[in-house]
This record gives structure tokens, sequence and C-alpha cells, in this order.
């Protein structure tokens, strides 16, 4: 159930920020090259439905995502792995099979705790150093780094396809 103050920090961030947020350089770029090379592609997301429609029309990625999961699949949010075991029953992949990429040390919390290694990305505002301590198995300083260095990274290492 959704709190009073959940509630207005939604209602700030939407009237105040929501129109500024942007795509990330080489998002929609990294989701088409993951496409072409056999992985399939999942978001596991702590934004409800609602804003997770919008942010894929905003990078330009409805047509890239076969599944997805929203805070409204989920009974807690990260660092818990509610969302990414949802995520793991909807490809119905075992976590072994899987990388999520994050770019904060609760996403990979929350994926280790399901089983799922992960890419970090320093986007988030957080360190290398901490984002590897979080449990990240490499880090990119970018979404566009880790489109360039596709071929040499764990998204073609672990045999994903």
């Amino acid at each position: 159930m959704e709190g009073p103050l959940k509630n207005y920090r939604k209602f700030i961030f939407q009237q105040d920020y929501f129109s500024k947020v942007k795509a990330l350089p080489g998002a929609r770029e990294l989701l088409i090259r993951a496409k072409e090379a056999g992985i399939r592609i999942a978001l596991a997301s702590s934004a409800d439905k609602d804003d997770l429609q919008v942010y894929k029309r905003l990078v330009g990625i409805q047509e890239l995502v076969e599944k997805e999961t929203s805070a409204n699949e989920a009974n807690r949010s990260k660092p818990h792995p509610d969302i990414f075991v949802a995520a793991l029953g909807r490809l119905n992949v075992p976590a072994n099979k899987c990388l999520a990429l994050g770019d904060t040390p609760y996403d990979a919390q929350a994926a280790g705790l399901a089983g799922i290694r992960t890419i970090g990305v320093t986007t988030g505002g957080w360190s290398r150093t901490e984002l590897m301590d979080a449990g990240c198995i490499e880090v990119y300083d970018s979404v566009a780094e880790l489109f360039k260095r596709f071929e040499s990274s764990a998204l073609v290492r672990e045999g994903l396809r």
C-alpha cells in the first residue's frame, strides 16, 4: 500500500523533475546490439508501471523489451530482490543465465540476492569502487562505454545468447 510520504515524493518528482528526465546516451543502441546478439531483454525497475511506460518511450525501447517488472509487481523495492525475482519468473530463465545492468549498489545487491550477476555503470552517481563492492562483476563509466566495449563485455563473455 502506498503511504502519504511515497505519494508526496512521487508528486514532487512528477511535478518538478519528470520533464527533465533524459535518456542515457547509448541506451537504445546497447539494447539493439544486445537483441541482435540474441540476448533477451527484460526491464526490472523500481518505477511504477505508468512511469516505466514513459521511460520506455523516452528511450525508444518499447519494441526491444521482451518482459518487464515494475514496483507494482514487487512487495519490496531494491535492495530486496523482489523486482529481479519477478523478472526471472516472467522470462522463465534461471538466474545464472541472466545479467543485470544497474547504476546503484542497490541494483547489484538486489540482483545478487536473486542470484543474478550485475554489470554496473557510474551514471547513477556511485563510484566504480562502490559498485564493485556491492557485487558488480564489471563497471563502465556509461552505457555508451558499455555499448562501445560490447564485444569484450560480460554480455558476450558470459554466453547469454
